[in-house]
């Protein structure tokens, strides 16, 4: 090959090299800046649903005060509830990770707390509410304000139910965790127990054996003494008094005893001892002023009973409108007394009402609810901005 002919070659594959070596770099560079690209939309979406967690963690924070704080919307953590410039509650959190580093911060408000329907927004910062550059997240969720589901029945236990006696009729569905036992009466509603329905009677609706245990509402003394219109240390004797007024909860640390009386609501006598009802007395006269009672006595023996209505006459019924619940104790009806609302224990209920009855009823307003127990809140509408 000829000198000048290499030279020329040599000459050619230089600058070819030279392009090959340009494009791969410029190859280089575009997927290095689209890695580092790629990198930082993983980084914020990594630390958008961060962001989104810290707002859920708002959210639950609220949903918690709502159905679990002693005394809801007062400063007691470290981090506060206080209230916005509209008077709404307003808390705001940093969350650290596992090394005590800050993750970032949360911001949730409440709106509408007393209502039958409050709002949350709460807002998921990240890395923290008042940083350059920051992202967030915001969760809004609409509560509804409701009560313990143990409350839809007639009849409730958590240790059995006994209905006897000719005559005796129940309006409404029973549930025990446990045995049902009904002699000669009449159940128009649903019988359904854990174990078994003894059944020598007659119920309308459907019998259900070895059914799932549900859990019954709890005793919460800290939210009745903080909800309380009154409260009365030792013990309540009511007796020939037309009318007394209960407005709200009425607290009593001891027992309570009400005999020839009419009681008017809306509210409750909420007792830390026995409650026990004498022949003649009414409570309401409608589910509008109708007067729940509810005792945190502790049974032991059979006849040891936390809330007994007692014997009346034919002509004089006592009848109760509202609720009766003993979460620790037995509740007894003895005969001629009616109930229109719902009876609900955690220990065994005896019903021998005779000639009376029990009509299941459910009260529209759910603040009555709220005098025999708290309420329960629930999440009807959660949105993600």
């Amino acid at each position: 090959m000829m000198p000048g002919r290499l030279n020329e070659e040599k000459g050619i594959i230089l600058p070819i090299v030279l392009i090959l070596t340009l494009i791969l770099m410029i190859t280089g560079l575009v997927f290095v800046s689209l890695g580092v690209q790629e990198n930082r939309l993983v980084q914020r979406e990594i630390k958008k649903r961060q962001a989104f967690y810290l707002a859920e963690a708002g959210v639950e924070t609220a949903i918690w005060q709502f159905n679990y704080g002693d005394q809801p919307w007062l400063p007691s953590w470290s981090a506060p509830w206080t209230e916005d410039g509209d008077g709404n509650p307003t808390r705001t959190e940093t969350l650290y990770d596992a090394q005590s580093s800050s993750v970032g911060d949360y911001e949730v408000t409440v709106f509408d707390k007393d209502s039958s329907y409050p709002e949350i927004k709460s807002i998921g910062y990240v890395p923290s509410k008042g940083a350059e550059g920051r992202i967030e997240k915001t969760v809004h969720v609409i509560l509804e304000k409701g009560h313990d589901p143990m409350f839809d029945y007639a009849i409730a236990s958590a240790a059995g139910i006994i209905i006897e006696s000719p005559g005796t009729e129940i309006t409404g569905s029973c549930y025990a965790v446990g045995n049902i036992r009904i002699q000669e009466a009449i159940v128009n509603g649903n019988a359904v127990a854990t174990e078994s329905v003894i059944n020598t009677g007659t119920v309308t609706g459907t019998i259900t054996e070895g059914a799932d245990e549900l859990p019954f509402p709890k005793f919460d003394s800290d939210y009745y003494q903080y909800k309380a219109n009154s409260i009365i240390n030792g013990d309540l004797a009511i007796n020939g008094v037309d009318p007394y007024i209960v407005d709200g909860i009425l607290y009593v640390t001891g027992n309570v005893t009400i005999r020839n009386s009419a009681l008017v609501g809306p509210g409750s006598i909420v007792a830390e001892g026995k409650i026990k009802i004498g022949e003649n007395s009414v409570f309401g006269t409608g589910s509008d002023t109708g007067v729940s009672l509810v005792s945190a006595y502790e049974s032991g023996l059979e006849e040891d009973i936390a809330v007994k209505i007692e014997e009346g006459i034919p002509e004089n019924p006592s009848q109760i409108w509202g609720v009766l619940w003993s979460p620790n104790g037995r509740i007894k009806i003895e005969m001629y007394a009616k109930l229109y609302g719902s009876a609900v224990s955690g220990g065994t209920h005896k019903i021998e009402t005779g000639s009376g009855v029990i009509d299941y009823t459910q009260f529209d307003d759910e603040d009555f609810y709220s005098y025999a127990a708290r309420p329960v809140y629930r999440v009807t509408d959660w949105a993600e901005e």
